[in-house]
């Protein structure tokens, strides 16, 4: 039997993903308002329904529980930029909604704000006095937690995302990605409101127009809903759903199939009720094979028996010549299964690596993507994979990675130009590994030298003849940036924050390689000396300009634990105008340094909170005339000597 705990976080910690276009809908009159939203909601349109309640609220805003409609709408339908809207139109003191404080900082996290997250959520928690208190605080710590990996990008895995275009992606739902040895990609696609099987192969830079595979077979009465290849390349698990959205009323069923050599497709079998357990979903199917032909099968169902949600189970088939049988699930341990949800699980028999999305883990947003080490069947504590696999929004499906590093995945995420709202999945590609370029620095106030945080750093890609195609944009909790990069790739990164000029500069990737690139930057606050009539910063930010910039405040509280510097010379009397200094201010900013006891300066160039970064400088250096500088260590801003 379920405990009450479960229960609850499904109530406030999951979300329902149906999809949807926000619908203005006209009229002015208050109860033909409610109607429209009201007959919206029924044929499953939520954010024309969530859209309805809100222009409601317009004309009677002190009925706060239609706001509330509204903003629980947009959430089921990921909008979430407007449910955080919406939920802060209800006063906090409301007491109709003692959560409401829990679900506008849920749907704020997810909108991609997570300091303004952790203010609501913590103020929330410090308020909430519910007998229930104990529950709710376990919630919110969850989510504060995985609000610390997104405010302080701690997280990570080097690679690049490609949005695989609109040949392959709709206005619907595009997910369950799963790649064919040849190349061909398999996916479930919802445009129309019907989600059908879809495939499609690359073709140069881009895909071909996706359809449906030829001969695949035909379930009646239901639609599909995932599948995955097994291990073998052939075997294709999939399930039949009763309805195109997730929602905890739809019930799916697991089923299998060839695929032969010659395309065609074998008959379909529906497994057993063992895994298909009645009056539960079972869903998101991923084999293993093993060596004796039979599958290993791991799936998520809901059925009685779990942690909460969906969660996670492991089957294997019985008999070689039975396809349709397999022995008694076995729910994976609570390190994998949260109280929460869990999703479209795969596992890669060559490194003994599950990977996993779930809800209930710490994470940047809803659904995060992670995965677990196991040794001897014991399943290790989940790593989340980070940025970029990871977002503010949903990411899931993702499929396993080729020894070259490439992989697949379904999310909602914002993705501009391609891609600019949340309400829809779509499909994405990453290259991952260590192969891959990173772009990172460090954002200062030129002021006063204190660290920025709340930066948006927007990445353009510099194409022939001088035009750009912005690639991706955020806005970092830290003063620390990071993005992935490809290589052999002209870059131009723009800064902006409220209250200073944006800078920008501009970076090319070598063709092969792990370099990491960037560097600190410094913004001007607005209306100082050096900004432009339209606010810009006239000079290369943060490497140029005419006089030495002194040190940052170096106090314990604003210094990192571990910094670095490049020393190019100790000269009595330094004039940062000489020629000399002309070619590595292009590098960064060049700095003074008493020398303590003594009537020297110590002359430095730029300051860095990544060794990599430091000695990717220091060649830089060398090759503007500094031949014998060398990387210094500072802790807590206190030298520590010179890095050998």
């Amino acid at each position: 039997m379920r405990s009450f705990l479960p229960l609850f976080l499904l109530a406030f910690i999951l979300g329902c993903d149906t999809p949807g276009l926000v619908t203005p809908v006209g009229g002015s009159d208050y109860g033909d308002l409610i109607a429209a939203a009201e007959q919206a909601e029924r044929k499953g349109d939520l954010n024309a329904a969530a859209t309805a309640y809100r222009q409601a609220f317009d004309l009677k805003p002190r009925q706060t529980d239609v706001a509330f409609k509204a903003a629980e709408l947009f959430t089921k339908a990921r909008n979430y930029g407007e449910a955080a809207e919406a939920y802060g139109l209800i006063p906090k003191d409301d007491a109709q909604f003692p959560l409401l404080g829990l679900r506008h900082g849920r749907a704020v996290k997810q909108d991609g704000r997570p300091l303004e997250a952790e203010r609501i959520l913590t103020t929330f928690q410090a308020r909430y006095n519910g007998s229930d208190r104990n529950i709710i605080s376990e919630i919110v710590n969850n989510e504060l937690a995985g609000l610390r990996l997104a405010n302080g990008n701690s997280s990570s895995t080097p690679g690049t995302v490609e949005h695989l275009g609109n040949r392959i992606n709709t206005a619907g739902n595009e997910t369950s990605p799963a790649p064919l040895a040849s190349d061909q990609l398999l996916f479930a696609s919802a445009q129309g409101g019907q989600n059908r099987l879809l495939a499609s192969l690359p073709s140069g830079t881009d895909w071909q127009r996706a359809t449906a595979p030829s001969g695949f077979p035909v379930i009646e009465g239901g639609q599909f809903g995932s599948g995955t290849f097994a291990s073998d390349g052939s075997t294709y698990f999939f399930t039949i759903c009763s309805t195109s959205r997730r929602s905890e009323n739809n019930r799916c069923v697991v089923f299998r199939t060839k695929r032969r050599g010659n395309g065609s497709w074998g008959p379909p079998v529906r497994l057993s009720s063992i895994v298909n357990a009645d009056g539960a979903t079972n869903a998101d199917p991923a084999a293993v094979t093993l060596p004796d032909g039979r599958q290993r099968l791991f799936f998520v169902s809901d059925r009685p028996g779990g942690r909460g949600g969906t969660d996670i189970y492991v089957t294997e088939q019985v008999e070689l010549a039975d396809e349709a049988t397999f022995s008694t699930p076995t729910l994976l341990p609570p390190s994998i299964n949260s109280t929460a949800e869990e999703a479209s699980p795969v596992y890669d028999a060559a490194t003994n690596t599950l990977y996993f999305a779930s809800k209930g883990h710490p994470g940047l947003g809803g659904f995060d993507l992670f995965r677990s080490e196991v040794q001897n069947e014991v399943y290790g504590d989940p790593t989340n994979l980070g940025v970029p696999i990871n977002s503010p929004a949903d990411d899931r499906g993702m499929t396993v990675p080729k020894p070259a590093g490439t992989t697949y995945l379904s999310s909602n995420r914002a993705f501009p130009p391609a891609k600019r709202g949340t309400t829809d999945d779509d499909l994405f590609r990453l290259s991952l590994g260590a192969g891959s370029p990173m772009l990172t620095g460090v954002v200062y106030d030129e002021s006063n030298r204190q660290a920025l945080t709340g930066v948006e750093v927007i990445l353009y890609q510099v194409l022939s003849g001088g035009r750009e195609q912005e690639l991706q944009r955020k806005t970092y909790g830290t003063a620390g940036y990071s993005l992935p990069l490809s290589p052999g790739t002209s870059y131009r990164i723009a800064l902006r924050r409220s209250g200073f000029a944006q800078a920008d500069y501009r970076v090319r990737t070598d063709d092969e390689g792990t370099a990491t690139y960037g560097r600190p930057v410094y913004l001007r606050p607005t209306g100082s000396s050096g900004s432009g009539s339209d606010g810009s910063q006239q000079s290369d930010p943060g490497f140029g300009g005419g006089t030495p910039l002194p040190d940052p405040d170096m106090t314990p509280a604003a210094a990192p634990q571990v910094a670095y510097r490049i020393q190019i010379s100790a000269t009595k009397r330094f004039d940062p105008n000489e020629s000399r200094y002309t070619a590595v201010k292009e590098v960064a900013e060049l700095r003074t340094e008493a020398i303590p006891g003594r009537d020297l300066k110590r002359i430095t160039v730029g300051y860095y909170d990544n060794l990599s970064i430091a000695r990717s400088a220091l060649e830089e250096v060398k090759l503007a005339g500094f031949p014998d500088a060398f990387v210094v260590r500072y802790d807590y801003g206190k030298r520590f000597g010179r890095v050998k």
